[in-house]
């Protein structure tokens, strides 16, 4: 579930979905592209395996790419362990 949140922290709609499923969705960053109105959401997502997955979403919370899968998650990779946009 994602939210819309302002500068001053205030919600500015309702919850949405990001991604379906059970499956915990940790480490969950996400990164606002001023020039799109866009944000772009990336997660990890316990499957088979720890799996990273990124999103796209407008500026209301519609999904406008859905998750995809970006990498697995090596035990030994703090960098796919602590996914980050920038």
């Amino acid at each position: 579930m994602g939210r819309i949140v302002d500068a001053a922290g205030n919600f500015t709609g309702p919850a949405f979905v990001i991604s379906e499923g059970t499956e915990s969705r940790i480490m969950v960053r996400a990164a606002y592209n001023e020039a799109k109105n866009q944000f772009a959401v990336i997660f990890g997502k316990q499957d088979a395996t720890m799996n990273i997955y990124a999103a796209l979403l407008d500026a209301a919370g519609q999904v406008l790419v859905a998750p995809i899968k970006s990498a697995a998650r090596q035990a030994t990779s703090t960098i796919q362990a602590l996914p980050t946009i920038r």
